[in-house]
């Protein structure tokens, strides 16, 4: 039987990302680059305006005050895509967006709100210094420098700075395609007729949306029946068109769990079929091809937390990411919280943050097939499988799903 860390050390070892490939920035959210991306051009390429204002030349303002203020002809207007017309010369100025242009000559910007406008001239009441309001080009960035490096997921920021600096995709390691197969006879479709003993397919669900959050590209491949040879067509197909592959249910040691005989008949290397933790003890991880497979529990809960722990990495490493894993943080229970000991526990918690510390609070109920227990918890507590019941002055490490509260 694997312990937690030993089994999901084993599976990030097979884990690798898939062979990079362009794509285009307004695709690329949430994707890791695989090269460092360099500027094709100077950013602005050109000198321009921060405001909308005046352009001029410093030294013709260098003497004016409230009592003795400088008046400049207006020569021209220069918006915001196009090209001065004329040069500044001493004694003129030019009237000038934001975004605009330097007109030759000016190296100076006066704002709007800081001049009085005539009919074909300007007054104006103040010195200014050379460069004011002047962003110059290049002053971002240069052609040739490097913008972005290797390894970063990108944003929406990333995004814009590589299309300033002239590109219009970026080389990235695509979201792995992650197969789903549900498996039970008991299983319906949601929102289906829910006959005598027939229940929800809520993993279906679940998994989709677990592979999505982790960055990865869900392909369902419907309900597994209990019959070998309908799972096994399933699973090879999933195998032949997925990356990654993960199933809920049939991984135990029932009369119908079939997952197992499965893998074996397709060939598959099973990696190990048990783990000491609580809840989850019965999963099977497995590699076929160089793709690795996650055979999890039937238990909704289970199944969440087991994805959670294992899969999620594995799915981010394949995206590339440097960190694969959740924001951690340590706390304590406000009472005593038993557990079976020899077995790692997985505790679903909120989390309540007070002057540095975390305390931690079981949600609703500590039952393993409770839905609704894990849907309410801020994260997930780690119990130590040496112990018997954790104290409140037992540290515990705990994975948090976003920012509590949320």
């Amino acid at each position: 039987m694997h312990k937690p860390r030993q089994a999901l050390d084993e599976m990030m070892e097979h884990a690798k990302p898939l062979s990079a490939r362009k794509i285009g920035l307004r695709k690329s959210l949430g994707l890791v680059t695989a090269r460092e991306v360099k500027a094709l051009i100077d950013h602005p390429p050109f000198d321009n305006s921060l405001m909308d204002g005046f352009a001029v030349r410093a030294g013709d303002l260098s003497g004016v005050n409230w009592k003795s203020p400088g008046e400049l002809e207006v020569i021209e207007t220069v918006r915001a895509g196009h090209m001065p017309a004329k040069k500044v010369a001493s004694g003129f100025c030019a009237r000038i967006m934001t975004g605009a242009p330097i007109p030759e000559g000016a190296n100076a910007v006066v704002r709007l709100e800081d001049a009085e406008p005539g009919k074909d001239s300007v007054s104006f009441f103040n010195r200014v210094k050379e460069g004011s309001y002047v962003k110059k080009a290049g002053e971002d960035f240069w052609a040739g420098l490097v913008v972005l490096e290797s390894g970063l997921p990108m944003n929406p920021a990333r995004a814009a700075l590589a299309a300033a600096a002239g590109h219009r995709e970026v080389e990235v390691f695509p979201r792995p395609k992650v197969g789903i197969v549900v498996t039970g006879d008991e299983l319906v479709e949601e929102g289906g007729e829910l006959l005598p003993g027939k229940i929800y397919n809520s993993n279906g669900c679940a998994l989709n949306n677990q592979v999505v959050e982790a960055g990865g590209w869900p392909m369902e491949y419907g309900i597994g029946a209990d019959n070998l040879k309908s799972l096994q067509k399933l699973l090879q197909n999933a195998f032949d068109e997925c990356d990654v592959v993960v199933t809920s249910g049939g991984a135990a040691m029932g009369e119908y769990d079939l997952i197992e005989d499965a893998l074996k008949n397709l060939g598959a290397s099973i990696l190990f079929t048990e783990i000491s933790q609580r809840p989850g003890r019965h999963m099977v991880a497995a590699v076929k091809d160089g793709k690795l497979f996650f055979g999890l529990p039937g238990n909704p809960a289970a199944m969440i937390i087991c994805f959670e722990i294992y899969v999620r990495p594995i799915i981010r490493k394949i995206l590339g990411f440097k960190e694969c894993f959740r924001p951690r943080c340590v706390g304590s229970f406000n009472y005593v919280f038993e557990k079976t000991k020899g077995l790692t526990g997985w505790a679903r918690v909120n989390v309540e943050r007070a002057k540095g510390l975390c305390r931690l609070m079981p949600t609703a109920t500590p039952r393993i097939g409770m839905l609704r227990s894990l849907a309410e918890g801020d994260g997930l507590a780690e119990l130590p499988a040496e112990l018997d019941a954790v104290t409140p002055e037992t540290p515990v490490k705990v994975r948090l799903f976003g920012n509590p509260g949320e």
